[in-house]
């Protein structure tokens, strides 16, 4: 059973036109059937799902919900698992509940939160301010006899204040956070569980600043002071010279650390011409409680020139970037990367596009000669080119459209860890035409594809084709759809396997409040001289959808 409910941003100066009440949904019926060879069931023979989603407005706040029942799980514990609302007026937002904020990249950065919280805007100033619970308390206790143990989690609060001046093009905002566990949210004892209460404080400046008209300077940097354990050991701060805005906001100890991240980008545009650098450090280690999951322990410096030429009838987009991580040098190895990219769509008219769009990856990796004497060498390269085109014919009631595609990689380890360097491919060239009858709602398409994969030990060659087609009737209300699929592997030549999969649905809409459908696929799979491994599986679903509220 899955719950849940969010409420999006709400206009309240509209509230004098909305309805005080409105209530709106769908609720489905699911009945599922499903019968194999295969000695081992993958699935139910029969099983069912009730789902509902719907909709209450109050005063043009919308607040949607879901539900769903199956004969796994029949009882409905909980209205929802979370909700909020931001609603605003003018240049003024207000947000209640569970809502994901960002104000950097490196400070508060779309971490879910369960509070309160105010943006901002009037005229030039630029204010945000959130406050609430980040983590919530998992108390479970360690027991050896139970079938899981789970950890338990100390509960977080976390505050967040934005403070800045200036427009889209011009602006600078000076953002502060702060997060601290509560060592007393869980009754487990912590020397049990290995848990430590932390405590950390981000400062982040977020700028931007057009200038000439063509310059554009993006800035984003953050400082972050975090204490692992607030039980360790303070630090004397005018021995280690600890400045006072960060003494006055956070104790600093022994498990504390002070690390840095940022980018800046420096972009230019001249009529058809961009052109941007960039340049990104995140140091070994570091953390915001105010985001999720931050990359860190690398430096990378990016170039990507982009322009259009022939009256924007060809477009070129290009990349070229160089990184390194072990920022410190205090790890055994450092690696090196350079990612390139390179891309051009010549779109002549609305009847013809191609695009060709190729990347090249090397990998190399270092050994730090003063903490270790290995001469291991790992070097890796890497080439995908990618070729599509598309051709669109025919008239407004009757279209042609012939698709061909085109995909070539190459890998190749240059590591001294065997006494052979590995080097595969893979070549992966598809062809495709869809027919569309407008008039009388028919069309059909077919397609053919083959991958060819290629290592030092064997070739793979796979190749198959798909054809389908679909038809509607009754203004639409009756529609009937179909493919089948046809695919044969080879190894080295020799027969390996095949396969068969043929589906069909069809639906039908009464009276726009109630619709059905029935739709069947059956699969078969066949292994070349071992017919105890063919496979045949066929599975049926009905469906009914009830719609209330609005049409």
């Amino acid at each position: 059973m899955l719950a849940w409910g969010s409420g999006h941003g709400q206009d309240l100066g509209a509230i004098g036109q909305a309805k005080p009440l409105d209530f709106s949904g769908s609720l489905s019926l699911r009945l599922n059937s499903y019968s194999t060879s295969r000695e081992n069931n993958v699935r139910d023979p029969f099983f069912w799902t009730l789902s509902g989603s719907p909709t209450i407005s109050l005063y043009g706040v919308t607040m949607p919900f879901y539900f769903a029942f199956s004969q796994k799980n029949r009882d409905f514990r909980q209205p929802f698992n979370q909700f909020g609302v931001s609603p605003y007026y003018k240049w003024l937002r207000l947000h209640l509940g569970y809502r994901n904020i960002t104000f950097s990249d490196f400070t508060l950065s779309n971490h879910t939160f369960l509070g309160i919280g105010v943006e901002a805007e009037p005229s030039i100033f630029r204010f945000g301010f959130v406050y609430g619970r980040f983590l919530k308390a998992i108390d479970q206790p360690l027991d050896t006899l139970a079938g899981e143990i789970i950890t338990p989690t100390l509960a977080r609060k976390g505050m967040a204040l934005k403070v800045g001046v200036g427009t889209y093009n011009n602006y600078v905002d000076l953002i502060f956070f702060k997060g601290k566990d509560d060592s007393t949210s869980v009754t487990s004892p912590l020397n049990l569980t290995d848990l430590n209460a932390a405590e950390n404080v981000v400062y982040g400046i977020k700028a931007r600043q057009a200038f000439l008209k063509m310059f554009y300077l993006d800035v984003d940097y953050g400082l972050s002071i975090y204490s692992s354990d607030i039980t360790s050991a303070a630090v004397n701060t005018e021995e280690y010279k600890v400045p006072g805005f960060v003494s006055s906001m956070i104790t600093p100890r022994l498990s504390t650390t002070f690390l840095m991240a940022g980018k800046t980008s420096l972009s230019m545009r001249i009529k058809a011409l961009t052109l941007k650098l960039q340049y990104t450090r995140v140091e070994p280690d570091y953390q915001s409680m105010g985001s999720y999951f931050l990359n860190n322990d690398y430096e990378n410096m990016t170039i990507a020139p982009a322009w259009s030429m022939l009256k924007s009838k060809v477009r070129v987009n290009a990349s070229m970037g160089i990184q390194r991580n072990n920022l410190f040098d205090d790890k055994l190895s450092k690696t090196n990367r350079n990612i390139n990219s390179f891309n051009v769509t010549y779109s002549p008219d609305r009847t013809f596009n191609l695009n060709v769009f190729y990347t090249n990856y090397r990998i190399n990796q270092e050994r730090n000669t003063r903490l270790t004497l290995d001469t291991l060498k790992l070097e890796q390269f890497s080439d995908n080119l990618n070729v599509t085109s598309a051709i669109n014919l025919g008239t407004k009631e009757i279209r042609h459209a012939i698709q061909g595609n085109i995909n070539y990689q190459a890998f190749r380890d240059d590591s001294n860890l065997g006494e052979v360097n590995r080097e595969t491919s893979s070549l992966n060239p598809m062809l495709g035409y869809r027919y569309q009858n407008t008039v009388n709602n028919f069309g059909w398409s077919a397609s053919m594809n083959v991958n060819k994969f290629a290592t030092p030990e064997n070739q793979t060659v796979r190749w198959g084709f798909t054809g389908g087609a679909s038809k509607s009737l009754s203004d639409n209300k009756l529609r009937f759809n179909g493919s089948a699929t046809y695919y044969t592997i080879k190894i080295d030549g020799i027969a390996n396997s095949n396969a068969i999969s043929l589906s069909g649905r069809g639906s039908y809409m009464v009276k726009d409040k109630h619709s059905l459908s029935l739709s069947l696929q059956y699969v078969t799979r066949s292994i070349a001289g071992d017919a105890d491994r063919s496979i045949r599986d066929i599975l049926t679903n009905f469906g009914y959808t009830y719609s209330f509220g609005r049409n």
